[in-house]
């Protein structure tokens, strides 16, 4: 058995983790290559996952240091996304009442009225709707 930082503690931790996931997801294969580092060491693993071999050793301190709920991938946008459904009725209402308001017209109101720092892109994908039909009545009036 190749030399690693892995001991059979570290495997049975493992391997419990894995029964209560029920064997899929993220986690579950950090699981998988840690109890495969054991049996096989963690360069070996690290190249059949094709992750980085810190990542195993990482993955293994936080076994040992927090449990399996620990290598659990956090969501994102845990406060929510930035720009909410106020925001966007909003942004449809300055669209409607001044169809010649730009992108850039639009995020700095963004900015000013309620202090919200989001990007360009952002403000222009709030409401696609309202900017392709705004686009389209002004290449082609009514």
């Amino acid at each position: 058995m190749p030399k690693t930082i892995i001991n059979k503690a570290i495997y049975e931790k493992a391997k419990n983790g894995l029964i209560q996931l029920q064997s899929s997801g993220t986690t579950a294969n950090k699981l998988k290559a840690i109890m495969a580092s054991y049996k096989y060491g963690a360069k070996r693993v690290s190249e059949i996952f094709d992750v980085d071999i810190t990542s195993i050793h990482k993955w293994t301190v936080k076994l040992k240091k927090d449990g399996y709920r620990s290598l659990i991938n956090k969501a994102k946008h845990q406060g929510g996304i930035k720009l909410k459904q106020n925001h966007k009725d909003q942004i449809k209402k300055w669209l409607e009442s001044d169809s010649n308001c730009s992108v850039d017209q639009i995020h700095e109101k963004l900015n000013t009225y309620f202090k919200l720092t989001v990007s360009r892109s952002t403000t222009h994908r709030s409401d696609e709707r309202s900017w392709i039909f705004l686009y389209h009545t002004q290449k082609n009036p009514l």
